[in-house]
């Protein structure tokens, strides 16, 4: 059974994210946080196979997620997928210095969550 965890402010982006992974895994079990607040304490507890991270959200945002993730020294290695509204090169860079497994861009359809969500599930 793969354990997955979704770090997303927008209650759309999370819905979105569960159901295409349900939709492609069928022995799964996700949670579910609206910030970074308790990120880290989920992370380390959960030990999830995949974490899908928002950048840009309110109190601790991704990239104290990730700064908080490395610093704790977890292994192994938390696979950290971040999926933000931003394209922004320097964001990509930053994330990626500070430990993330992979960086995209958040799709605008449900065929670009399929297909993101695969790319990452098929990988194992």
């Amino acid at each position: 059974m793969k354990t997955i965890l979704v770090i997303d402010d927008d209650e759309l982006d999370r819905f979105t994210l569960n159901r295409t992974i349900k939709s492609i895994c069928d022995d799964v079990v996700i949670h579910e946080l609206d910030s970074g607040e308790t990120a880290v304490e989920m992370i380390s507890s959960l030990n999830p196979d995949h974490t899908f991270l928002d950048l840009w959200m309110p109190g601790v945002d991704g990239f104290g997620v990730l700064r908080a993730v490395a610093s704790e020294g977890l292994e192994p290695k938390p696979k950290i997928h971040v999926v933000s509204t931003s394209d922004h090169i320097d964001d990509k860079k930053r994330a990626l210095e500070l430990g993330c497994t992979d960086y995209h861009v958040k799709p605008d359809s449900k065929a670009g969550y399929l297909a993101l969500v695969r790319s990452i599930l098929n990988a194992d």
